[in-house]
Parts: structure tokens; sequence; C-alpha cells
């Protein structure tokens, strides 16, 4: 029986979604356990990891948001484990997959995946390269537009160009893209600190706003009544596949932190995405098949592995932007999935295979070289 490590907290601003996806995520594993462990593993907002037998109650991962904790990792890359040991005579735990479920930064942007590749253990999903590609906006358009992928137009600068220059930046922009314009922190998911422009003064605002919460910042021109479409890609056994196409229905111009997790309610599910979409989208037949080849497209361009969500903008005139990608754990797509013929603890057993696979193909790197340097 595998023992799975299901990481989640950290230290991001998307901390709290963190733990309602693994909370869900969970419930996911209450049918697999005869196959599977479950040892869920909370990084609180200070980055002090503590593991669990079971998934902890809200009110005890509330309670741990800004403890200390000794915890001692046994770092033999042989092993191709993580040993996990709390304090000097704590029980030692074995993880032989982690399935990483921390949003945002320090957690979805490669660092973590980084941690792992160094202990030598099996993870679900993208590795360094697809992860960071992945979290960054900027970097991930620069590379779909090099493969001739369709991307709304965009700028970019960084918060010391918006401190130095601040009035070259917005003549730039409204210069280069009409408005409306939407800008973004490079590095962030959830809808955080994303803002709309009309008009000059909201555009200042809005920088101001992105600069607060990433060093790297994006302008995208805005496509008028724009159809949101997301398509999911997953690696079945091998085999990539993308799942039923959807249309988030949403109250406000883009859709916003409180429609996707909140949905009316105190929080605590993530409801007010799920209850609020067309599935399937409803779309051509020719331009439901453009958008799974662009998805399944993007997910080898930007090296994803594992399981992704691909989201997508559809002009009035029909005309198909790629908006962006999300690796896991956002593109955990639970109810899209179902849709599409494949329940939760079945997903959990692809993309754990998934990560047994990958973990796989890397062996068979050489990473040995007899080299006459040191004689």
């Amino acid at each position: 029986m595998k023992t799975i490590g299901l990481v989640f907290g950290g230290k991001s601003v998307e901390h709290d979604v963190s733990v309602i996806s693994a909370q869900i995520i969970s419930k996911g594993f209450e049918s697999l356990k005869n196959k599977f462990k479950l040892v869920p593993i909370y990084i609180n907002k200070k980055g002090n990891w503590f593991p669990f037998s079971a998934f902890p109650p809200l009110e005890k991962i509330k309670s741990l948001k800004e403890k200390e904790n000794n915890i001692f990792f046994s770092i033999r890359p042989e092993g191709e484990k993580l040993i996990l040991k709390t304090g000097v005579l704590g029980k030692s735990i074995a993880i032989d997959i982690i399935l990483p479920i921390i949003h945002g930064t320090n957690g979805e942007d490669g660092t973590l995946q980084g941690f792992f590749e160094t202990l030598n253990i099996p993870y679900v999903g993208a590795g360094v390269l697809g992860s960071a590609v992945g979290m960054d906006k900027i970097l991930m358009k620069d590379i779909l537009k090099s493969n001739k992928l369709p991307v709304v137009d965009y700028l970019s600068f960084t918060r010391n160009d918006l401190k130095e220059k601040k009035d070259f930046i917005v003549e730039e922009i409204e210069s280069r893209l009409p408005y409306p314009v939407f800008i973004k922190p490079s590095n962030l998911g959830s809808s955080i600190g994303i803002t709309k422009s009309e008009d000059k003064k909201s555009l200042i605002f809005s920088l101001e706003v992105a600069a607060a919460y990433s060093e790297r910042i994006i302008a995208e021109r805005g496509v008028k009544n724009a159809k949101e479409i997301n398509c999911a890609v997953l690696d079945d056994g091998g085999k990539i596949i993308s799942s039923l196409l959807e249309e988030p229905m949403h109250y406000t111009e883009f859709l916003t932190f409180e429609e996707k997790y909140v949905g009316g309610g105190k929080g605590g599910t993530m409801k007010g995405l799920k209850s609020k979409v067309k599935i399937p989208a409803e779309l051509s037949e020719k331009i439901t098949a453009e958008i799974k080849n662009l998805a399944l497209k993007t997910f080898k361009v930007l090296d994803c592995a594992s399981i992704a969500r691909v989201d997508f903008l559809v002009e009035e005139n029909r005309k198909i932007f790629i908006n962006e990608i999300n690796t896991l754990p956002g593109s955990l797509q639970q109810h899209l999935w179902k849709a599409s013929g494949i329940d939760l603890p079945d997903l959990l057993e692809k993309i754990i295979s998934s990560a047994e696979r990958k973990f796989s193909e890397k062996k068979k790197n050489l990473t040995l070289f007899n080299s006459p340097l040191l004689n």
C-alpha cells in the first residue's frame, strides 16, 4: 500500500483556498483506503509543517496558522521516500508519493517541486519548469506566443519600473492597448490582485494594486463580450486527454475570488463556481474541437504533467485566445471531470499513476559522468 502525502496550506495569499481544496480531496481518498494510506501535511503561514494521521478539522488548522513546529527531514535520495519526524524522539513517517495541493507562490510555482526533486520522491503534477512557467503569466504568454499559439496583446514590466517611470508605463499602456485593460500580478491565481481599468485614473490604481502583490506585472487587452471557456487536460494511462468544455457563469465582468470559492456563503466550500457553469459549453462543434486541440498543445508546449486546466477567451467574432494554464492544484476540476465520466477517486488514482510514470521516466536519465577533473 502506497502512502500519499497530501501537502496543503503554505506561505501564500492563497493559503485558505489550499486548505479547502485539500479538504475536498481528502474525502476522495475515503473510498481508496484499500489502495492508499493518506497522510495530510499542513504547512502553515510561517512555513512550519504539521503531519496528521487524518485530515484535521478546520478549527485545528486555524489554531496552527502561526504556530512553530520542529520537523526533521531525512534526506536519503536513494530511498525514494520522504521521511518526516516530529521532534527528536518522534515517530518517523515515510511518504511514497506527494500530492501537492498548495495554491500560489511557494508551492504551485516550482519551488516545492524543486524540493521534492532534491529529495528524489515522486510527486503529482508538473515539474519545476512546467510549474514555474504555468504560474508566471508573463513567461507563459511569451512561450505561447513564440509557439504561434493565440494570446491577447499584452505588456509586462516590474514593480521597480513602475516606481521609477510610472508616467511612461501608463502612457505606453494607453498607446498600445485599448481600454478596457486588465492588470494582473504575474504570479498569483484565484483572481487575487486582478483589476479592470476603463480609464487613466483606474489604470494607475490597478497598477498599484498589482504591484502590492507581485514584483512582475502584466497588462492585457480586454476582450469585449468575451465568453470564458475552460478545458481540463489529463494524463490518462500515458495518453493525454481533454475533458468536456465548461463556461463559467458569473455576475461581474471577470470571475472574482468570491465567485470562484465563496458563492455568497461564509467560506469553507468551493461551491461558488461549480453551481454557475454550463457543461458542456454551448459552442459549435468546430470551436469545441479547436479549443480542445489548443488545450492539448498548450499542455505539451508548457511542459506540464499529470493534470492541468487551460482557460480560454472566445471573442464575439469567434476568435479564440488562450488566457492561461492552471497546473496542480488549480487544475483539479473534479466537477468537470465528473461530467466527463471520471469521478474524484478515479481521478486521484489516475494522477497518482501519472506521478509514478513521470518518476520512472526521470530515472532513465544518466546522472553520472566519468570526468577526469578530480583525478
